[in-house]
């Protein structure tokens, strides 16, 4: 198939053009190749989204392989992918004088045949419960007003009104739908300041695209929330730590309320927590208080790195020990790796990977596409030693280290793994 695939850019004006003379061109981080040594290309995932690359000059391959602008005001052509998809490569271009930093996105790379777009992605996770054709049809507006009808005081519900309506995000969704996950934001602090962050960013930062919740909401208010989407969803899950707030575990004294009172009220469902794990200290009270499930994101587990992209008071050998308490204690555990390709998928990064899954026991491994410009990484993060492997090996090692390793995009309903002990 790669034959027939064509560098695709955008023009000056937004439309889509082919460069049929130049074979398509991908990068990860610092380096530039032809497509086909990253993976295969597949049909553009539906619910992807375009985007062309400001102050970045696509390029292509001629018939000698090398390096071509794609012509006079061609600008790069990324997509992102919809969720449960891991991009395999980035967009290539060259970088031009000026350039402003990129907007919080994964970029991918994709190529052009017949007419049709292709991606070098590869579907991560099967289930189909985050597919965007879901929400499609949906008023979300009247359905978050019959909610608000029903929970008029309940600030929970109004923060996730908005998340729903204006930022679509599928967790604020899903509680309006009565269906699978539903995230309840609860903290506006975080005590760590990723690069990546998506609810918060620092002067000269490229912008969030979304707003961190204001102050954390009632205990009475998550309860009347969780409960109602717990006893509605079949499978139902309630998670704590979404994009539009900072840390739960500092919400810890009023999460522990809030799942003790849920508890009393209902045994249905799945209590979940997105954490950055690093208070291990304050996970036995939430156990106790009946959490079923948490999802500890990382970038790296090289302690170097790891601190370089997550800064802030987040400390590497307090987030494995968290993960290690939790996968002792009997909880869903999974690690929630924000993969980037040229960095991910170094030898350094995953003989790192694999020793902190052998210590904490954790076999259950999210791969989240890292939403960053590829610049602003490689002057920020000490990269690994050892080869690049390829997104492809680097999976295919994974599995054969540790085969009974799971992976996937999403969280696990306590349906999907048996009763948590």
């Amino acid at each position: 198939m790669t034959a027939e695939l064509f560098t695709v850019f955008a023009d000056e004006q937004g439309r889509l053009r082919a460069a049929p003379e130049l074979a398509p061109a991908a990068a990860c981080l610092g380096a530039i190749q032809p497509a086909e040594a990253f993976g295969r290309f597949v049909p553009l995932p539906a619910g992807s989204a375009l985007y062309r690359l400001p102050g970045r000059a696509a390029l292509g391959l001629d018939h000698r392989g090398r390096q071509v602008l794609a012509g006079e005001g061609a600008l790069a052509l990324a997509a992102a992918l919809p969720p449960g998809w891991l991009r395999l490569a980035l967009p290539a271009y060259r970088r031009l004088p000026g350039a402003p930093e990129l907007p919080l996105r994964a970029y991918t790379a994709v190529a052009v045949r017949r007419g049709r777009l292709y991606a070098l992605a590869r579907r991560i996770d099967r289930r189909r419960h985050w597919d965007p054709e879901r929400f499609e049809g949906q008023d979300f507006p009247a359905l978050a007003a019959r909610w608000m009808r029903r929970l008029p005081k309940n600030r929970l519900v109004r923060q996730l009104t908005r998340c729903a309506c204006d930022y679509g995000c599928s967790t604020a969704r899903n509680l309006f739908l009565g269906a699978f996950e539903a995230g309840l934001p609860v903290s506006p602090r975080c005590n760590a300041r990723c690069l990546g962050c998506i609810s918060h960013n620092a002067s000269g930062e490229p912008p969030s695209p979304q707003q961190r919740i204001g102050r954390p909401p009632p205990v009475n208010d998550i309860v009347e929330a969780a409960v109602l989407h717990l006893t509605r969803a079949r499978p139902g899950m309630v998670s704590f730590g979404q994009g539009c707030e900072g840390e739960p575990l500092l919400e810890a004294h009023r999460l522990c309320a809030a799942i003790a009172q849920i508890r009393r009220r209902t045994r249905r469902g799945t209590i979940h927590m997105n954490t950055n794990g690093s208070l291990p200290a304050r996970l036995p009270a939430l156990v106790r208080a009946g959490l079923d499930a948490v999802r500890v994101s990382l970038f790296s587990a090289r302690p170097d790195a790891y601190a370089a992209y997550h800064r802030g008071r987040v400390n590497l050998a307090r987030v494995e020990r968290f993960v290690a308490r939790a996968v002792q204690a009997g909880l869903i555990v999974s690690i929630n790796l924000l993969v980037f390709p040229g960095f991910t998928d170094r030898e350094g990064e995953l003989r790192a990977l694999l020793g902190l899954l052998r210590r904490t026991g954790a076999r259950n491994l999210q791969l989240r596409n890292l939403d960053l410009d590829p610049q602003r990484l490689r002057g920020a993060v000490p990269p690994a030693g050892g080869r690049r492997l390829g997104l492809e090996r680097w999976l295919q090692a994974l599995r054969q280290e540790i085969p009974d390793l799971w992976f996937g995009s999403f969280n696990r309903f306590r349906e999907e793994v048996g009763p948590v002990s």
